[in-house]
């Protein structure tokens, strides 16, 4: 993965620098600005990570989009502002829980076929 994957990865979660570096790297924000500028190469941790939770994203769309279909109708979707927001509802969450449900909400929005609530 090169750093503008990264970069782009990364946004696409919907994550600070503040909050990769922290809840996917475990480094200071700092090293995860240097991975993104291209200073230093993006590790082979960092990358399997990333993948991994853009795997995990497209199959949080398809598990939506089954059950839309299976209903056929849009739907309202979640979309909590606040990380203390989405755990009060899902207690077992972490910030990239909340960061993913947000991403995939947006998604959603920007295809129109879903609300948000």
């Amino acid at each position: 993965m090169n750093n503008r994957e990264l970069q782009a990865l990364r946004k696409l979660f919907f994550l600070s620098v503040t909050e990769a570096a922290e809840h996917i790297g475990g480094v200071s924000a700092r090293s995860w600005q240097h991975w993104e500028s291209g200073k230093y190469s993006v590790p082979d941790d960092i990358s399997k990570k990333m993948d991994e939770l853009a795997d995990r994203r497209l199959n949080m769309i398809e598990v939506c989009e089954n059950v839309m279909s299976e209903h056929n109708v849009a739907t309202d979707i979640d979309y909590d502002l606040s990380f203390e927001s989405y755990k009060s509802m899902h207690k077992e969450s972490t910030v990239i829980d909340w960061r993913l449900a947000q991403s995939v909400a947006s998604y959603f929005l920007g295809e129109r076929t879903a609300n948000l609530k």
